[in-house]
């Protein structure tokens, strides 16, 4: 995705976990330094715009938030989100480099990330092998194992928030969106609570609303590179109460007219990723030493063509975007019937809700031993 998150996610709010300390200061006016250009996208309670620096031409995304739209859950992660960005520095995460808090507005000047998502531009190519399926999924996992090792969880990896840099480079990826994002005390510490990511990425325990830790971010992991292998995710139901119960289960399948061409090694690292005891699950660190990463299979996996990966990514895609425009069409529908303005409690549904009647009558119960 682009900045913004146009498909639900889900966050249930309040929780135990620690709020954010950090407070921003007051500083020059944003447009005193940066002249404004177009619309890149827009939320519930804010908007993305090109930005250009007055002295440098320098041309930047910026982040405008209304504060007057926003509620105690989104300042809370939004809070979250400035901390953890700033203190990040990684060439595959999205950079931010300035915030300005002015009466009404926060801005946020990002880095620009132009090239569109990842998934669009495999679907896009001529050709598709393991190769670089793998090499994308290095960088990614690289990029959270930095993340873990300052003790940050991401807590909301799908492909929608694997951006590229540039429309012409394959390979200069950029994680986005850590509005979910949360400082833990060791990356084995189990000190987050908040049941929070999007339905078919989400870790097992985070469903459980037991304490957990920066290993839902290698679930996550492991059903994007599954996706990134076959082009559909392991985890799908019409109903998020039986997809919830296929991910607490850890039920899913290697089928074999399309995996039956994929390395073992491929296989191997999924099935270590998609554990639903999470000490039993690789973390970031242990992943990138996998022997699906080993230079000495390369060769190997340079011949083994995606073709059918790319043809079902392609239908993965077409239904997330009509997704996507129900959504749109919904939200409108809401406005209007209340007088131009979604109701507060829609309004939050779209980025940080959680349908709790979904984990009704499930065993949450399966994950730890």
């Amino acid at each position: 995705m682009s900045l913004f998150d146009l498909c639900i996610s889900f966050c249930n709010f309040p929780s135990n976990e620690t709020k954010s300390e950090s407070l921003l200061t007051d500083g020059p006016y944003f447009k005193d330094e940066y002249i404004l250009g177009k619309l890149l996208g827009e939320g519930a309670f804010a908007e993305v715009k090109i930005a250009t620096d007055r002295k440098t031409n320098n041309v930047y995304a910026v982040k405008i938030v209304d504060k007057l739209k926003m509620e105690e859950n989104d300042e809370e992660c939004f809070q979250f989100e400035i901390d953890n960005l700033t203190s990040l520095n990684h060439s595959n995460i999205t950079r931010l480099y300035h915030v300005y808090n002015e009466p009404t507005k926060y801005y946020l000047v990002m880095e620009l990330v132009s090239g569109g998502e990842l998934f669009d531009r495999i679907v896009s190519k001529r050709s598709y092998t393991e190769e670089e399926a793998r090499d994308v999924s290095k960088i990614i996992c690289g990029a959270i194992n930095y993340c873990h090792k300052n003790c940050i969880a991401h807590r909301d990896l799908k492909p929608e928030n694997l951006l590229l840099m540039y429309k012409d480079s394959d390979t200069e990826i950029k994680i986005a969106d850590f509005g979910f994002s949360k400082r833990v005390e060791s990356p084995e510490s189990r000190c987050l609570v908040t049941r929070c990511g999007t339905p078919e990425y989400v870790a097992p325990e985070v469903l459980s609303g037991k304490p957990y830790n920066t290993k839902c971010d290698t679930w996550s992991l492991g059903v994007i590179i599954y996706i990134l292998l076959c082009g559909y995710p392991p985890f799908y139901n019409k109903s998020t109460h039986n997809l919830f119960n296929l991910i607490l289960m850890g039920k899913y399948e290697f089928h074999e007219d399309t995996w039956g061409d994929i390395s073992d090694e491929a296989k191997d690292l999924i099935s270590k990723l998609l554990i639903n005891k999470p000490n039993e699950r690789l973390s970031a660190e242990e992943v990138l030493q996998h022997p699906w990463f080993s230079d000495t299979i390369t060769p190997k996996l340079s011949h083994r063509d995606l073709d059918k990966c790319q043809d079902n990514l392609k239908n993965f895609q077409k239904a997330k975007f009509q997704s996507i425009v129900k959504l749109i069409i919904v939200t409108n529908r809401l406005a209007k019937a209340f007088g131009g303005r979604t109701p507060n409690k829609n309004r939050r549904r779209k980025r940080n809700s959680i349908d709790v009647e979904s984990l009704a009558g499930l065993n949450l119960e399966t994950i730890y031993e």
